[in-house]
């Protein structure tokens, strides 16, 4: 009676296990890598021709599957890094802009940190908005400054 009492025993013990893996399977084949989001992001545009390349990337994220945009946030975050280390033209040299564009940056270099480590879409989205902003607010900025010089 008692191996009876055991081989039952074990047949629930893996009958449950497996049904455990199986949705565990469902969840991550539920979460699809190909969706692509439709963020409706818009960067404004710069006239200085040196930002032309991460103007693109960035208006690149509102077109890209999921499962391609860690590989985009990577090449946005070079981009960035080398803009950083560029010599910036007179007219927009100042620390005001180049400190809202150290908070782009940070913002840029932290979801591509979350990336590597695996994050939600709600919290990949909820980034790549802050990104936007702080885009926005750098071109803003710029502008601002354009227009004082120019005054």
């Amino acid at each position: 009676m008692p191996v009876i009492y055991f081989l039952l025993f074990s047949v629930l013990l893996l009958s449950s296990c497996t049904v455990s893996n199986e949705k565990d399977l469902d969840k991550t084949n539920n979460s699809s890598n190909t969706e692509v989001i439709d963020f409706d992001l818009k960067f404004q545009k710069i006239s200085n021709n040196d930002f032309d390349n991460i103007i693109q990337l960035l208006e690149s994220l509102n077109q890209i599957p999921s499962s391609q945009r860690d590989i985009l946030v990577e090449n946005i975050k070079e981009e960035a890094l080398k803009i950083s280390k560029m010599t910036w033209p007179t007219k927009i040299n100042s620390n005001s802009i180049k400190a809202r564009y150290n908070v782009f940056f940070t913002n840029v270099s932290f979801l591509n940190s979350q990336n590597k480590l695996g994050i939600t879409n709600n919290e990949e989205l909820n980034l790549i908005k802050q990104i936007n902003i702080s885009w926005n607010v750098f071109v803003n900025e710029i502008q601002k400054t354009e227009t004082q010089i120019s005054d």
